[in-house]
């Protein structure tokens, strides 16, 4: 196969003084050289869970080089990028198929990749070296595309479902693989509280294994078996933005949002799309009289998950009566362990949106 020298075109397309600069950006782009057909990641059966327990960033292992960051110190977690190179997959390919001896948790492995990625065909070999897998559920699939893998993550079509219908539930339970979404629109979270809850991330194990323990006691941590959990929050500290939260295993992060709630948007300010949106809100019913668009909403994704376990614990992190009668301007004096309050008003002079690591 003749090789195509990409140095010399992108050369000679720089050299064409007739090129705006967006339409050499595009002239350069892969696509216009070779077709992207199939994304396909491979999932070792064997160590599924270990790589998801793990807290391991790719600094740490030393392979940031080897995902495309040349940054010393790369921070992201290998269980986030499992779960990114999982959600983003038209084919997930599992491996060492041969040496999980228990079947039962193979169909669990099958399920939850299901779940994280909807979209997927997940292929479990049943001959070592994928030695009876076809190539044509590999090769020449046209199976790729950028908007449809852009949106394919099983939390994203669960958060769409949960916003576009309020009594949404999560489908039944397949091999104890679930998910549930939480939602609070009425009261926020109080800071100190919500790092404790979030504290309990860190004990999560397959729901098989936990089946085979011989103590007789239930895991005491609601959250274990959340793998997945995505979404934003109301902190009544970050009262102007929502707060992103991201969790892979046992990695959680939190991060501003880079747009403010509406509500915390002076009315004057409003551009035609801000109005535009208020409408939509209103007509959905989902502009709170006090709290405008303000609330919480997250999709977890799970094994065995405990679904009233995390709605109550989640709930021990809400404001109380007693906090909401005190009025939104006592809610700045709480003390902040995410951001010391930085986001407790919408300001233009604020620097691009922070975000924290939680730690064990």
């Amino acid at each position: 196969m003749e090789e195509v020298d990409f140095d010399a075109m992108e050369e000679e397309m720089e050299m064409d003084g007739d090129l705006e600069d967006g339409e050499l950006a595009e002239l350069k782009s892969l696509s216009h050289f070779a077709r992207l057909d199939t994304m396909v990641t491979v999932v070792d059966a064997l160590n599924v869970y270990d790589v998801l327990s793990s807290l391991e960033t790719l600094a740490e292992k030393n392979i940031a080089g080897m995902v495309g960051n040349d940054e010393e110190k790369d921070d992201r977690s290998i269980a986030q990028l499992m779960l990114d190179q999982i959600e983003f997959a038209n084919v997930i390919l599992l491996s060492k198929v041969d040496l999980v001896k228990d079947k039962n948790a193979l169909q669990e492995i099958r399920a939850l990749l299901q779940k994280l990625n909807p979209a997927a065909k997940v292929i479990v070999p049943s001959k070592p070296y994928f030695a009876d897998v076809p190539l044509s559920d590999l090769i020449n699939t046209h199976m790729f595309d950028m908007d449809k893998a852009e949106s394919s993550a099983g939390w994203m079509q669960e958060l769409a479902k949960a916003a576009s219908e309020a009594g949404h539930t999560p489908e039944t339970e397949e091999y104890n693989i679930s998910s549930m979404v939480f939602r609070s629109h009425e009261r926020p979270f109080h800071p100190g509280r919500l790092a404790t809850v979030l504290a309990g991330f860190g004990s999560y194990e397959s729901g098989i294994a936990a089946g085979q323990r011989d103590d007789g006691h239930a895991e005491a941590n609601v959250f274990s078996g959340v793998v997945r959990a995505k979404g934003h929050l109301w902190v009544a500290s970050a009262n102007a933005r929502p707060i992103d939260l991201h969790v892979a295993g046992r990695h959680v992060q939190l991060g501003a949002s880079e747009m403010p709630f509406l509500a915390a948007v002076p009315k004057e300010e409003w551009e035609d799309a801000f109005h535009e949106y208020h409408r939509e809100l209103m007509s959905a019913g989902s502009w709170h009289a006090s709290h405008g668009d303000r609330g919480s909403m997250v999709v977890f994704i799970g094994v065995g998950l405990d679904k009233a376990g995390i709605e109550a614990e989640l709930g021990t992190a809400l404001l109380t009566d007693a906090e909401m009668a005190e009025g939104e301007a006592s809610w700045e004096a709480l003390d902040d362990p995410f951001f010391a309050g930085e986001y407790f008003e919408n300001h233009e002079h604020l620097e691009e949106p922070k975000f924290v690591i939680l730690e064990e």
